[in-house]
């Protein structure tokens, strides 16, 4: 994939372990986090791990969420 965008919560694995598994997989997609677990905290655990960006469920719209895809898919061409 050029992106990958990547909820937190999900079942099973989640997004923690999905991120862990690309990075030992060697992907070079950026791995832009979207959920709601906005905290500071969580925001700096997934840019440690490797995320190339985070966006906010509840404080983005649709327009936005494209701009940070777009941003991260023109850089990487």
């Amino acid at each position: 994939p050029d992106v990958i965008l990547l909820d937190l919560m999900m079942p099973k694995l989640g997004g923690l372990g999905v991120l862990d598994k690309l990075n030992k997989a060697g992907n070079k997609a950026p791995v832009i986090i979207y959920t709601n677990l906005d905290t500071e905290e969580k925001k700096k655990e997934v840019m440690e791990k490797g995320a190339a960006d985070f966006i906010s469920k509840a404080h983005s719209n649709p327009q936005e969420v494209l701009q940070v895809i777009r941003k991260h898919l023109l850089s990487s061409a």
